[in-house]
């Protein structure tokens, strides 16, 4: 129901697979790699969350699960090299 409430919601770690799950994209359970400590992501930085940033960031990553599919409506937003779905967004959500 949170995602109804028309409010923006951020989704961290499981949190986002947990959300592209329960709105109907597909989350694998395991990586041919598994992501831990210092990771390159590429952002989009034409996105609502990422713009001003640079396109080349360092993130902290500690996963082996990932977001295969987006849900409906949703679109990647960035991605490191193991995991095509580091970060997504739904603007019109």
């Amino acid at each position: 129901e949170i995602f109804d409430l028309g409010i923006p919601v951020l989704g961290i770690c499981y949190g986002c697979q947990l959300m592209a799950y329960t709105l109907g994209g597909t989350v694998c359970d395991a990586s041919e790699k598994s992501e831990y400590g210092k990771t390159e992501v590429k952002l989009n930085t034409d996105t609502v969350l990422f713009k001003d940033l640079e396109e080349d960031q360092i993130c902290w990553m500690s996963h082996t699960d990932y977001i295969s599919q987006v849900p409906e409506g949703f679109s990647v937003t960035a991605t490191s090299p193991a995991c095509p779905t580091a970060a997504m967004e739904c603007v019109e959500r």
